[in-house]
């Protein structure tokens, strides 16, 4: 088995809780604290265990660019590198923090947004539902007619039973498959 190189890469998905951010000489940095969920269910006890671990992440002007304005409860995945920060407490003991230097976002959803997906079911808990296969046209949904995979040219009308995958939704939210 072929180990790779020496690789520093983290990716970490989690809620952003703290945003510190500094206008500078060369454009705005700072940090950001994420909150990523390590919960799991124990068996032993039957309960499930709620643990919660926070990264500190340095950003740059790069990242504000792509993630404008960065608020607690946003949605963030984002890859980077792990750096080590050395400093003096207030009591002049040597101190180091493990830090992820962010390099790339690969996805923001703001708070708003996950609430907006929440209250029309797109995630979180949903209600068992008939579609199957990719992303559909949710229109056909509304005379509970069955969808299965592949794609589909509008067929006009809504009483047609569409089997193919993928259509622009229009307003319902009786969809299975693909992303949630």
């Amino acid at each position: 088995m072929l180990l790779p190189r020496n690789e520093n890469t983290v990716t970490i998905c989690g809620n952003i809780s703290k945003v510190d951010i500094k206008n500078g000489k060369f454009g705005r940095f700072g940090s950001i604290n994420v909150a990523l969920d390590d919960s799991y269910f124990d068996k032993k006890s039957n309960q499930r265990i709620e643990k919660t671990t926070f990264v500190t992440v340095e950003i740059q002007d790069s990242f504000l660019k792509k993630v404008e304005n960065p608020a607690t409860g946003d949605r963030i995945h984002l890859s980077g590198k792990l750096i080590l920060d050395q400093f003096k407490d207030a009591h002049g003991n040597d101190r180091q923090i493990l830090k992820v230097k962010c390099q790339a976002v690969i996805a923001h959803v703001s708070k708003q947004a996950k609430e907006l997906l929440k209250a029309n079911g797109f995630i979180g808990k949903q209600q068992p539902q008939q579609s199957q296969g990719g992303y559909q046209d949710s229109q056909a949904n509304f005379n509970n007619q069955p969808q299965q995979g592949g794609y589909q040219q509008p067929q006009g009308g809504f009483n047609q039973p569409q089997q193919g995958g993928y259509h622009q939704p229009k307003g319902g939210f009786n969809q299975q498959g693909g992303y949630q």
